[in-house]
């Protein structure tokens, strides 16, 4: 449990430290974008808590946290035109060792700038697929994924690929979680005139679960709440966002969430929903854009566990 909280504030140090440079933009925004609502209604504050389908977007350590297999569907309705939309599985291969399969597709219509109305042919098409292991040490979770990349720009492909890496670590009981998680390190083929660069992003965050309140008859929970912090550096821009959360889930059925972000373009405040049907979860996420752009934004998923 040591190597984890040292390797998390060597990584918040680096995420802070602000050398002066000019952001240049990234291909691949929607790896910028949270995949899940759970995450995106909490200010996108998942590194340390992702044990599910979805632990590849956020954090690959997190698929041996979770003993379970689940598979999961995520639709996101974005800014204008933008669709995105995601499969994730997750597999338990041991007791210790568990494995995953993601795709990530989305599309973005070009809008005319004088009526608003598409401009036919003119799009965004992105599309990532990849597979993922992880492993429990002891309190220790340690992952890996690697991923197919292809994005088309008005016509004009580049491929790529690229690899992530995290670690996870949890208390004995449970309520205090860390992770951090270097996403997006690979490259995409050269295209004249338009940005390849991947948004390599360090992440780093800790999750603490301060209170349960327990039935006395069944000791089943009647409410469980944690609150979220993290930070994250998109490298190649050389920007730092600041992530918080909180939620509060109501006799194991209903979840209330909300969050923020700070020095996001498009987001600031979010909040969601979730509803807990075992074997079903289903959540969703309101994404308010900070500057209108047609919002807000809406995130959708349900996630089957076995």
């Amino acid at each position: 449990m040591r190597v984890l909280p040292v390797a998390l504030f060597i990584a918040v140090g680096i995420i802070c430290y602000q050398p002066h440079a000019v952001a240049q933009g990234t291909a691949f925004e929607p790896l910028n974008i949270g995949v899940n609502p759970e995450a995106g209604a909490m200010g996108d504050t998942h590194v340390a808590t992702a044990d599910d389908a979805y632990a590849p977007f956020w954090n690959p350590a997190g698929l041996a946290s979770n003993p379970k297999n689940t598979a999961a569907v995520a639709h996101h309705i974005w800014v204008g035109t933008s669709r995105t939309y995601a499969l994730a599985s997750q597999i338990a291969l041991s007791n210790v060792v568990s494995g995953g399969v993601f795709i990530l597709a989305s599309g973005i219509g070009l809008t005319s700038a004088t009526d608003g109305s598409t401009i036919s042919g003119e799009n965004v098409e992105s599309i990532v697929a990849g597979i993922a292991i992880s492993r429990r040490v002891g309190p220790l979770k340690a992952g890996f994924s690697g991923k197919l990349l292809s994005e088309r720009i008005i016509a004009t492909p580049s491929r790529g690929f690229a690899v992530d890496f995290g670690l996870q670590a949890a208390s004995s009981d449970e309520s205090f979680r860390v992770g951090v998680s270097l996403l997006n390190v690979g490259r995409m083929s050269e295209v004249s005139a338009i940005i390849t660069e991947l948004p390599t992003t360090l992440r780093a965050g800790l999750a603490v679960y301060p209170f349960r309140v327990i039935s006395y008859d069944d000791a089943e929970d009647l409410l469980n709440a944690h609150f979220a912090f993290e930070v994250s550096r998109i490298l190649p821009e050389d920007q730092t966002r600041i992530h918080f959360g909180v939620a509060a889930q109501v006799l194991e059925l209903v979840t209330g969430r909300a969050g923020f972000v700070t020095n996001d373009d498009l987001r600031g405040f979010t909040a969601g929903l979730g509803l807990d049907v075992a074997p079903l979860r289903f959540d969703y996420a309101l994404v308010q854009f900070s500057q209108g752009f047609g919002g807000p934004g809406h995130q959708l998923s349900l996630l089957y566990s076995w």
